[in-house]
């Protein structure tokens, strides 16, 4: 087994590094009402590279401007991401060259060059490539896995799956990485989500 690459081991806030992959589709309708038109919505999974942690997006379709979208709702509640690691897939050739378009445009003289600096670096896997997007790939089973043990062959309305999906969400980020300690009477262990909810650094006070 060969050694991980750097952007897995780099100590950096959760979320720096991420990879992206979609799942689906699967069924959804508008409401709970009869002979209502049943559609399609895909799940858009994004990994932290270092932490493993997971963040879950529902979106309509696999276009580029709805990728978009979710993508600028992930930074929106995780914080800017420097580098994007993904499959070559047409939503994410579109959004990285949208990203080009944009960083051309900030890269003139009136902007500040701190922005220009952070800008998101896209990195594509080779085409037929799938091994290479390990990480990512486990977790979009993980969630698959899950998902179809908590609705089976039922058909939830957009707002429940999407209620859903951040269960789904949550229980995997509290698998566990490591054990905090080795003694071996102490049973509590690491998790993803001890790095997002920062429980780790920050004692919070009991509520009386």
């Amino acid at each position: 087994m060969g050694n991980l690459p750097p952007h897995r081991l780099a100590q950096i806030k959760p979320f720096s590094k991420v990879g992206v992959d979609f799942a689906g589709p699967f069924d959804v309708k508008a409401a709970m009402l009869r002979k209502v038109k049943v559609t399609k919505a895909y799940i858009c999974v994004f990994v932290c590279m270092v932490t493993t942690a997971i963040h879950i997006e529902l979106v309509s379709d696999l276009s580029t401007p709805l990728f978009i979208a979710a993508l600028d709702r992930f930074i929106s509640r995780r914080g800017r991401c420097f580098d994007i690691y993904s499959d070559c897939g047409t939503n994410f050739v579109g959004t990285q060259r949208y990203l080009k378009e944009i960083d051309a445009i900030i890269r003139q003289p009136n902007y500040a060059q701190h922005v220009v600096e952070n800008q998101i670096k896209w990195h594509f896997n080779p085409p037929a490539a799938p091994h290479m997007g390990g990480l990512w790939e486990a977790a979009v089973k993980s969630v698959k896995t899950l998902l179809h043990r908590i609705i089976m062959d039922r058909v939830l309305t957009y707002e429940k799956l999407n209620t859903v999906l951040h269960h789904v969400e949550a229980t995997l980020n509290s698998r566990p990485l490591s054990a905090m300690s080795s003694d071996s009477s102490d049973f509590k262990t690491l998790t993803a989500g001890h790095f997002l909810t920062m429980e780790l650094l920050v004692a919070i006070p009991a509520p009386k």
